[in-house]
């Protein structure tokens, strides 16, 4: 976790003297890796969102991937439709959170090991 955070904080560097549109890319393309992450994470494991849940009680990855890349492509055309500094502070945030749940998934419980096909 340490290591997420100094090299989002050396990623975060450079950025300083970019044009304001550049740092919104940066800051969504932050965003899209950490929801990637959160994705990995969550598959094959219990989910608590019932909106991401399966029959099972695990996460659908079909339902999943789909909300998931939805609210990424939504807070894409916002950003493009509507331009403006706040959009940094919503991507970093958003990314934040979603590396925080990310790191929670990696650590509750592992995966179960694959059996076969279902019979």
């Amino acid at each position: 976790m340490r290591r997420l955070l100094l090299v989002l904080l050396v990623a975060a560097l450079p950025s300083l003297g970019m044009s304001p549109k550049t740092k919104r890319r940066l800051t969504f393309a932050a965003v899209a890796v950490a929801q990637m992450l959160d994705l990995h994470s969550s598959l094959g494991r219990q989910e608590g969102n019932p909106l991401l849940r399966g029959p099972n009680g695990r996460f659908a990855a079909g339902r999943g991937v789909g909300a998931k890349l939805g609210i990424l492509s939504g807070l894409l055309a916002a950003q493009e439709l509507r331009p403006a500094s706040y959009w940094n502070w919503v991507n970093v945030t958003y990314a934040g959170a979603s590396a925080a749940i990310a790191v929670r998934n990696y650590r509750v419980s592992k995966p179960p090991e694959y059996l076969g096909p279902a019979r």
